[in-house]
Parts: structure tokens; sequence; C-alpha cells
């Protein structure tokens, strides 16, 4: 939980609130939701074995959505710039909702399965 009040302060701390513009704190936001929904996405999360896969394809997804967006929006409309600051703020997001969910969720177990098998 310590880490993800240091990510979150830190993307904080950086700028003052006047000054983070609403499109970072939107894509910061849509990231936290990635991360979060690939977190979720994994059956069982183990600290000694996937946790650091879990983060890294939290991490992968928030920055591919992020560069894909970005390139998305170039592509359509020209005028708009590319802008590596909105893709980083995704990941950067993606990151913290990963951790967020996984400090939330590594001990518990499920209490019901949908399948048998697992």
């Amino acid at each position: 939980m310590n880490k993800i009040f240091l990510l979150i302060s830190l993307f904080i701390s950086s700028h003052s609130f006047g000054q983070i513009p609403q499109d970072k704190l939107l894509h910061f936001a849509g990231g936290f939701g990635i991360g979060a929904t690939v977190t979720l996405s994994h059956k069982k999360i183990d600290i000694k074995y996937n946790y650091t896969v879990v983060v890294q394809n939290s991490l992968f997804a928030g920055a591919g959505i992020g560069l894909f967006k970005e390139s998305f929006d170039y592509t359509v409309n020209p005028n708009n710039k590319f802008d590596i600051g909105d893709a980083a703020a995704t990941a950067l997001g993606s990151l913290a909702g990963s951790l967020f969910i996984y400090s939330i969720r590594k001990n518990k177990k499920p209490k019901y399965y949908f399948c048998p098998q697992f």
C-alpha cells in the first residue's frame, strides 16, 4: 500500500493541483482502470511467482493503450500533437491501479469459483 501512495504522491507533487492539466488526470484515471482490470483478470496472485508478471502485464497494457490512443488522436486530427506525457500518465496510472488491486487482493482466497476445475 505504501508503494501506491508513493506513486500517486510523486505524480501529484511533481505539479501543484492548478498545474496538472485535466487531460493528464483523465489519462491517469483511465490507466488506473486498465491496471485494475488486468490485475483482476488473473485467477490467482501469488507473491512468489505471479506478482512481477501481473505488474508487468498491467504496465505494458497501460503503456500500449496510451501510445495507441495518442497515435490514433494524431492520425484522426493532424492538428493534435503526439504527447508522450499523456501516454506516460496512462502507464503510471495502470501501474498504480495494479498495485492498488494487488494490495487488496493478495492474501484473499476466492469465495466461489465459476468453473469447478479452477
